[in-house]
């Protein structure tokens, strides 16, 4: 892909005309959905962060063995434990630790991007190199445009409807074959201070899905049974499955580079510097097997005036990697950035016009806010790399 069309636009609202605060550890606005602070001005992501300081690790890591001897004591197909996975580190790092430190034979099970990125495609099949069974799923390209398009239209939420497979697929397939043990990676609610439910058994509440299902999908030409991927298992199928699902971060102390060093070891293929620009933040190993969440990230900023170097600076700071005077500056220089191929794409994948998908992103801006300056006159970016850092040692059970 061409650098030389990378932008950076004055896309996020001002909120000039009212106290924009920021977290007085790391660089979070309050303007984040879910987001509080305390007396002294810190968020509960930090907060969060704090506390897990006061964990005794080892005796978490003990608990997550003790799970899984209890799976491989279980009746079930062959496959013990199901990880749910895409081209990006976290898969590496959760198939490889439960199979060679947890001793599980586990299922890996990819849903594909509606467009998967060749980078995200050559890390999947390195999973399959590493010696793992993946169960690839290609969602139906019939309906997945036009339910794509309603969720970007009706909730400013660009990929809605392929987070509601994420979670669903995985969840369904487990229970299918009867594996008793489902680990997830981060537990979102907890590292990123999101609001939602924090039980990985309970992952229709999550922030992502906010306790929402897809029947309200139905119509206009979608019929229910063309939503069987889409619909979460209830609460009955699970309890029958006896199946349990758990977060990996609430029993190892959990860090992004840790995932990523592990992982880039193993054969992960990261982006480039130049891959990097016009991705709106400044991590390498980051989402590498789809470029639509990068949208989502876009309209998180327009809405909210943060976007993704934001988390990514917040979570460094956390763990130690930079300073917060360092996050400010490449959370200056990333946030909203966007390479117009990316919402190319993603607008001729879901059958609009690029003007239409400005319309409609303008739409969910904050009507109290300042007018942006106009979209026809971008500014050029800077070309040059994002300053990366080097990760620290983290605790980890392997």
């Amino acid at each position: 892909m061409p650098t030389s069309k990378i932008y950076s636009h004055n896309f996020g609202p001002d909120f000039t005309k009212r106290n924009f605060k920021r977290c007085t550890k790391c660089i979070m606005p309050d303007t984040k959905p879910g987001g509080s602070f305390d007396a002294n001005g810190v968020c509960n992501a930090c907060l969060n962060n704090d506390a897990k300081k006061n964990i005794d690790w080892n005796q978490r890591i003990q608990a997550l063995r003790d799970l899984a001897e209890e799976a491989k004591r279980k009746k079930s197909t062959g496959y013990n434990c199901l990880i749910p996975v895409s081209g990006g580190k976290d898969s590496t790092y959760l198939a490889v630790t439960a199979r060679d430190t947890l001793g599980l034979n586990p299922l890996c099970v990819f849903v594909e991007p509606c467009y998967i990125a060749e980078r995200g495609d050559k890390n999947a099949k390195n999973l399959s190199k590493l010696g793992f069974d993946i169960f690839r799923f290609n969602p139906s390209q019939k309906i997945m445009p036009g339910l794509l398009k309603r969720s970007f239209i009706e909730d400013g939420q660009p990929v809605r409807a392929f987070e509601f497979m994420l979670y669903s697929v995985p969840m369904r397939v487990a229970i299918n074959y009867g594996i008793p043990l489902g680990i997830w990676g981060e537990n979102a609610a907890v590292e990123y201070g999101n609001l939602g439910n924090t039980d990985a058994e309970d992952q229709k509440n999550c922030p992502a899905l906010e306790g929402r299902d897809a029947s309200h999908w139905v119509g206009n030409g979608v019929t229910e049974r063309e939503l069987t991927a889409f619909q979460h298992p209830t609460a009955e199928e699970f309890r029958q499955s006896g199946m349990r699902v758990v977060y990996m971060s609430d029993y190892v102390f959990w860090d992004s580079r840790m995932t990523a060093e592990f992982a880039i070891k193993r054969g992960l293929a990261v982006r480039t510097p130049d891959e990097i620009k016009g991705t709106g933040g400044y991590w390498d190993f980051e989402q590498l097997d789809d470029e639509m969440p990068i949208i989502s990230h876009l309209l998180k900023y327009i809405k909210f005036g943060y976007g993704r170097a934001t988390d990514q600076a917040c979570r460094d700071i956390r763990n130690g990697h930079i300073t917060r005077e360092e996050g400010l500056a490449l959370a200056d220089e990333f946030d909203g950035q966007i390479n117009p191929e990316y919402i190319r794409r993603y607008c001729d994948y879901i059958g609009i016009t690029v003007e239409e998908f400005w319309k409609i992103a303008e739409s969910f801006r904050p009507k109290e806010t300042v007018a942006p300056s106009p979209m026809s006159q971008p500014a050029p970016v800077q070309q040059q790399s994002p300053t990366m850092y080097q990760a620290s040692p983290a605790t980890s059970i392997v």
